[in-house]
């Protein structure tokens, strides 16, 4: 991925995360040119929003002045990130059943002896 793309700075850190999150650099620049909202945040930055092929797209940057860029700090989708975390307790709760149920039965067989 490059650092720059069409007057939009990535950092390694929004880098990481479009790698991550399966985000191309195309996206985030569509987001931040042509937003479908945006605002800006209490610490200055702005948070971009626009649904690309039905994934809702949200990008943190901030504008440097400087530069006449915008630099982009991190980027998600918005529903993707929530699915996750919610299969992972799902996953982990699975785990703890069979731990338990095995414990069980190896008590009972145990006992039977």
């Amino acid at each position: 991925m490059q650092r720059e793309v069409r007057n939009v700075i990535f950092t390694n850190h929004a880098l990481d995360r479009l790698d991550q999150r399966q985000i191309t650099q195309h996206m985030v620049v569509q987001t931040v040119q042509s937003p479908d909202r945006s605002e800006i945040e209490r610490d200055g930055d702005t948070k971009f929003t626009k649904t690309i092929n039905g994934r809702q797209l949200q990008v943190i940057g901030r504008w440097e002045a400087d530069e006449n860029k915008w630099l982009v700090k991190s980027a998600w989708v918005r529903g993707e990130e929530e699915q996750k975390r919610q299969r992972v307790p799902a996953v982990v709760g699975a785990v703890i059943a069979l731990v338990y149920r095995l414990f069980r039965l190896f008590m009972n067989n145990r006992r039977r002896r």
